[in-house]
């Protein structure tokens, strides 16, 4: 077994060398956010269902809880990073340069997921398995946070749901192996609880140790060769045997005095892959990563995995998540909410294009009616003075004299066969009206 004093540095191509990550700005505000909304609901304790503590989820209300990871997907977002959540091992994870999985189980992956990502990692492209420890729970540490400044009359109830969420931990890691190995690592579980007060490992650069709250109990520790040989189903019997057996190498990444918090594995069948393994995620979710200091270690996992990445954060509860060969489609967060909020604000737009347009405000009032003639005398007139001008081009004064007769009697219904002003007698020569307007127009 190699540690990281004897590994060999791998090489990496100038487009698979990973590159800076921007400055975060708008993660962090969105981290602060969301630590300003936790605080402020739990400071009353007025509903104590109003704490979401789902653990491992990226999205959805189980995202914004203590637990969750969707903080952490912003920052690989910030990082250009493409993120998309995923619930099962399916094909399509072929897409996916880096998976970052959570999972709700004490217990190590099983024998059909290990195989799964051994595939997965033999991609021909650079891939990073994030795995991040079970053995954390932040809601005692939020409840601590909230009895800073609650008043004295609610810390009583504030330090009960804090004895709460201590007692139902410690039972539910009951289901923590005492002490396990696969190829990744070796599970303890009877390891002394303690708080990282001093950093060593490329990670601790720029990270000041007395500003983190890294808190450990079980841990996933480095398994030693004769471990490593114990997995084989048919242990090696010859040397040549154990020279053939495809050891892995482990790297350091972080670590607290002798407890490894961040290890990295590799091996030469993976060509540049890599496994990334964290102990817990006691600065990685939601609620640790308020804290500016492990913000910066999350810095030093994105720039480890790579900006510019395809993301996908698997989520899984109680026992191994399901491997399909089916290709469900991945729901591209990002993308998701920008469509959601374009459709939105559109229709806001909509409603008060039509609140704007539709809708009569003020006191009701009277308005004239344009097809009155009345409402408009000008325009009877003209509409008169064509009417004589096309009889007079007809030339026929009987033929006009009947039409305005016409009128009167079908149209007007007056009770006189030929209205006053109507003009001369059936029979007599028509006489047009003269006008030196109408002149000019014939």
């Amino acid at each position: 077994m190699r540690t990281s004093d004897h590994d060999a540095p791998v090489s990496l191509s100038a487009a698979q060398r990973p590159v800076p990550v921007r400055p975060m700005s708008a993660a962090v505000a969105r981290a602060m956010s969301l630590a300003i909304i936790l605080l402020a609901a739990g400071a009353g304790c007025r509903d104590p269902e109003q704490l979401e503590t789902a653990y491992g989820h990226q999205r959805g209300t189980a995202g914004r809880s203590v637990n969750g990871t969707s903080v952490l997907a912003t920052l690989f977002e910030e990082a250009d990073c493409q993120v998309s959540t995923w619930r099962r091992l399916a094909s399509d994870l072929q897409q996916c340069d880096v998976i970052v999985w959570a999972p709700d189980d004490f217990g190590p992956p099983g024998t059909e997921v290990q195989q799964y990502f051994e595939q997965w990692l033999r991609s021909p492209t650079r891939k990073t398995l994030v795995y991040i420890g079970r053995d954390y729970n932040a809601e005692p540490h939020y409840w601590q946070a909230v009895s800073a400044g609650a008043p004295a009359a609610e810390r009583i109830e504030i330090m009960r749901r804090l004895a709460r969420a201590t007692a139902q931990h410690e039972q539910d890691r009951l289901a923590m192996p005492a002490e396990a190995t696969i190829e990744w690592f070796t599970v303890r579980r009877d390891c002394p609880r303690q708080q990282a007060t001093h950093l060593q490992g490329p990670w601790s650069a720029g990270v000041d140790a007395a500003t983190t709250s890294i808190h450990t109990q079980g841990q996933l520790q480095v398994p030693t060769r004769q471990e490593l040989l114990a997995l084989r189903p048919d242990s090696p019997q010859t040397a040549d045997e154990v020279l053939d057996y495809e050891t892995p190498y482990y790297e350091t990444l972080l670590s607290a005095g002798p407890t490894v918090l961040v290890s990295r594995i590799r091996k030469p069948g993976w060509g540049h892959s890599q496994v990334i393994v964290i102990t817990n995620g006691s600065f990685l979710l939601n609620l640790p990563l308020v804290n500016h200091a492990h913000r910066k270690l999350a810095g030093h996992l994105i720039r480890t995995c790579g900006s510019g990445s395809a993301v996908g954060f698997l989520e899984s509860g109680p026992g191994d998540p399901m491997v399909s060969d089916q290709a469900p489609l991945p729901a591209w967060s990002r993308a998701t909410r920008e469509r959601v909020l374009l459709a939105a604000h559109w229709c806001v737009l909509g409603l008060v294009y039509c609140f704007c347009v539709y809708p009569i405000f003020g006191r009701p009032r009277t308005v004239a009616d344009e097809t009155v003639p009345d409402a408009h005398p000008a325009a009877f007139v003209q509409h008169v003075d064509a009417l004589g001008e096309l009889l007079q081009r007809t030339g026929d004064a009987q033929f006009a004299q009947r039409q305005v007769e016409h009128y009167h009697l079908v149209t007007r219904r007056d009770p006189v066969t030929r209205p006053r002003h109507a003009g001369p007698s059936a029979g007599l020569p028509f006489e047009p009206p003269t006008s030196p307007e109408l002149d000019a127009r014939t």
